[in-house]
């Protein structure tokens, strides 16, 4: 039965081809299937088509991040699992390439988020509603001298020390989100 099988979209790929996934650039490099400006709304494919996105480093490069994540949204399936990593604010890799238009904070999609107070104060920004599940920051020390990853989830909250951490240059680069469309809640 071809609805139960688990569709993947893999959105501005680049040369970062999956096997398994519908790859998506505005580039039609080898292995590119669907070739398409994300700036143009609609992009060609049906309301619900999707269980998973990926968004590796692209957000950060369009100018329109809520008609973005409203049109992740549309093809997105109630429950799909969404990624997406874009730069920290506070890093110099946020600013490093001249294509990045905006960088990113932990609470961001929080203006998705029905469960948090952003979107709660504020529920006029967007209709799509994702949940935010988990948050992995990435950065390093003194440099690339020393890696290191932290993943907080809602089961396990950012502490003080984390925010801490935030504050300070160029220690977290970027963050990967793992969020939930909620189609069956918002509408």
């Amino acid at each position: 039965m071809a609805d139960s099988l688990i569709r993947k979209l893999n959105v501005g790929c680049g040369r970062d081809v999956r096997e398994g996934y519908v790859n998506l650039d505005i580039a039609p490099l080898p292995g590119v299937d669907v070739v398409h400006n994300l700036a143009v709304f609609p992009w060609p494919f049906g309301d619900d088509t999707f269980d998973e996105v990926l968004m590796m480093s692209v957000l950060e490069h369009l100018s329109n991040v809520v008609g973005t994540m409203e049109e992740v949204w549309r093809i997105c399936r109630d429950g799909a699992k969404v990624v997406v990593c874009v730069p920290h604010w506070n890093s110099r890799t946020a600013w490093l390439d001249p294509t990045h238009i905006r960088p990113f904070d932990a609470e961001t999609f929080d203006f998705f988020d029905p469960d948090a107070q952003l979107c709660r104060e504020r529920p006029y920004y967007s209709t799509a509603r994702f949940r935010v599940e988990a948050i992995t920051y990435h950065g390093f020390w003194f440099r690339r001298a020393w890696p290191w990853s932290k993943r907080v989830t809602r089961e396990r909250p950012r502490r003080q020390w984390m925010r801490f951490l935030t504050s300070l240059p160029d220690i977290v680069h970027y963050m990967d989100f793992e969020l939930r469309a909620l189609k069956k809640a918002a509408g």
